[in-house]
Order: structure tokens, then sequence, then C-alpha cells
């Protein structure tokens, strides 16, 4: 309510920057809290940082755009912002490390290595500065760079490592260090099967007040209990903690989390000898990764319905 009333005063008298200012605020607010409007508010933020001349302001609201773009499925647009600010100034661009970032979390969604450790290294400073969200969000990135590379160990540890110290440090869990590093950390839990770690997580999230944990982690609190009582086999709400999530992610437009769910729902019922419902959920991730560009996750969709697939993935 504050920042909207500064957006009217400032239009009302023409004071540029506030206005900026506040509909970059907006622009935060939303994207962490999963409410609408965030693109409007990031765009109306980077035109008026252009109209200023202002350019580590105009890589913020780009930044902020970035995120909510790649939230919304909608990588190459995303990446094509990236890369037109990059393109005028290079690494000499004041935020080209706020551009980075963005980008090594839109290719570690893609699945490519190297690109991710390409652009995580343009933001190394990040890791020794005095400011916690920078020094945790270079750390989110890290351990989104250790999963993708296939260290699930490493990656578990450094994302909860992120977590707890951005919890210490101040942040709220709203944060998008906690955004990115939740989901990172649950999946790396999975993968190395430390359950009670997982359930960790999802505790730490489920034991605050329903405010404190916006909507997109909701979904993934419901995600991450579906996964730890499959692994254990305790199957009763299983199914309904996967659909769940995927209404959630559904609900709020965020695609390609809706087809992760879809396909842990697919693996599931797989398991339990539903193999229609499986392939029909399968086959409708697939789409949604093959759309986004999310070359592992296509590929793992795509194994429960096509035998080769399989095949390949083994070997």
């Amino acid at each position: 309510m504050l920042f909207e009333g500064i957006v009217s005063v400032a239009r009302l008298h023409g004071i540029t920057r506030s206005e900026m200012l506040a509909e970059g605020n907006l622009a935060d607010l939303s994207m962490i809290h999963d409410r609408p409007g965030g693109e409007e508010h990031a765009r109306a933020a980077l035109a008026l940082a252009r109209r200023w001349g202002l350019r580590a302001d105009e890589a913020w609201a780009a930044s902020n755009l970035m995120y909510i773009l790649t939230m919304a499925g909608r990588l190459e647009e995303a990446e094509r912002l990236g890369a037109e600010l990059l393109q005028s100034a290079g690494d000499e661009h004041p935020g080209a490390a706020a551009i980075k970032f963005r980008l090594a979390h839109l290719e570690a969604i893609r699945g490519n290595c190297e690109a991710t450790r390409q652009h995580l290294n343009a933001c190394r400073a990040w890791a020794e500065s005095d400011n916690v969200q920078y020094r945790e969000m270079y750390a989110s990135g890290e351990a989104a760079a250790f999963l993708v590379e296939g260290d699930s160990r490493r990656a578990l540890e450094t994302a909860r490592r992120t977590i707890d110290e951005a919890l210490s440090g101040g942040l709220a869990f709203a944060d998008e260090t906690i955004r990115y590093a939740f989901p990172t950390a649950l999946e790396a839990a999975i993968n190395v099967a430390d359950l009670g770690e997982a359930e960790q997580l999802f505790e730490l999230l489920a034991a605050r007040p329903r405010g404190e944990v916006p909507p997109f982690l909701r979904a993934q609190v419901s995600r991450a209990k579906a996964l730890v009582a499959s692994a254990r086999g305790e199957n009763e709400s299983v199914e309904e903690n996967f659909a769940a999530a995927e209404a959630l992610f559904r609900d709020l437009g965020y695609p390609y989390w809706r087809a992760r769910a879809q396909l842990d729902r697919a693996e599931w019922l797989a398991r339990q000898g539903r193999a229609d419902e499986a392939e029909g959920l399968a086959r409708e991730a697939a789409t949604t990764f093959e759309r986004v560009g999310a070359v592992p996750m296509h590929a793992r969709a795509r194994a429960l319905f096509e035998p080769e697939m399989t095949k390949a993935l083994r070997d």
C-alpha cells in the first residue's frame, strides 16, 4: 500500500527517481510473495531507470524481470533480455553480475553445466561480500551448479548451509535466496537418499506461520512431503500432496514447477502399476520441459512413455 502510494504521488509531481524505486520495490515484493503484477512493476522500473540513464538500476530491474519471466516459463525471453543488456557493455556493465546470476540459474534449469558455471563465475565476488543477501545468493547458485553437475551431496550441503546462514543473517523465508536454495536442497537430499534431511527441510517451513512462507514454498513443502513419503513406501498421502503441489504451481502460473510435480507424481504412479495415468502426466510434463528447454527433465519424462529413452538414460 505504501509503495503504491509513493508511485501515485511521484507520478503526480514528476519525481521520476522515487517512482522508479517504488516500482522496483513493488516488483520485488510481488515476485518473492507470488503476487500478481510483478512483471508490470518490473517493466515500469526498467523503463524509468533507462529514462534516467541509471545503468545499475536498469540491471537490477532487468534482473527481477528475468526471474519473473523464468518462473513463468518464458526462459528464452529472459535470456534475450539479459543478452541485450550485456551486449551493450559486457562485463563492464555496472549490474552485469546480477544479470549473470539469473542466467546461471536459467541454465541450471536447462541442465547446461558449463554455461551455469560460466555465468556464476561472473558473480564470484559476491561470495566474499559483507552483504548477507549477495553472499547467500551466490551460494544458492553454487548449490544449483553442483546439482546440475551431478554432485548431489555437495549441492545438499551448500544449499542447506545457504538456507541456515540466510535465516541467521536476518533474511526472510520469502527471500529469493531461500526460494532458490530450498528446491535444490530437497532434490539433492532425495538423490542421495537422505530422507531425514529432506524431512527437516520441509518441517522448517511447515512450522512457520502461514504468512511467512510464500505460496511457491508452500507448494514445495507439499511436494517434499510426497517425495519423502514415496521414498519410504508410505503411500497414503503421496498422491494428495503431489496433486496439491501441482495445483498450486498451476495457479501461480509456474509451468516448469508444475511439470516437475506432474513428473514426480507420474513416476510414483508408474511404481504403483498405474501406467496409463503415469503416461498421461508424463506426456504433459514432457511438453512443458521441451518448451522451456529443460533437457534432463524432458528425457526423464519421456522415459515413462518411450522405452528406448529408459535404456538411453541407463546407458
